[in-house]
C-alpha cells in the first residue's frame, strides 16, 4: 500500500539548477522537508514544486514558510488545499525532543 502523503520536493535555483528531496504532508498544505536542498545558502530565491504521491504528474506550487538551520528541516505551503489524504494526528507530543547544538 503506497502512502499518499510521501511528496518528491523539487527546488529551483536562479541559475536553472534543480534540487530534488523527499518530504512528507503533515497538514493540510503543509510539507516538511531537508531544508538544504530548498533553501539557498546564498539567499538567492528558489521555485518551489512540490509532488504527491496522490497525484504525481502534476507538482503543486508551494513556498517556503519556515525553516531551521539547526535541525535541518523546512515547512512548505501549497498554493491550494490537497485533497485525497489524511494528515497524521498525534494525540500528544513525540516521545523526543530535538538535540541541541553539541556543548
Amino acid at each position: 500500500m503506497r502512502d499518499m502523503r510521501v511528496a518528491l520536493v523539487e527546488a529551483e535555483r536562479g541559475n536553472g539548477e534543480i534540487n530534488r528531496a523527499s518530504g512528507y504532508l503533515i497538514g493540510d498544505r503543509l510539507v516538511l522537508t531537508v531544508r538544504s536542498m530548498v533553501v539557498d545558502p546564498a539567499g538567492g530565491a528558489m521555485r518551489v514544486g512540490v509532488r504527491l504521491a496522490s497525484a504525481p504528474r502534476a507538482p503543486l506550487p508551494g513556498q517556503i514558510v519556515w525553516d531551521n538551520a539547526q535541525l535541518g528541516v523546512a515547512l512548505v505551503k501549497l498554493t491550494g488545499a490537497v485533497g485525497g489524504t489524511t494528515p497524521e494526528r498525534h494525540s500528544q507530543s513525540p516521545p523526543w525532543q530535538p538535540a541541541g547544538p553539541p556543548s
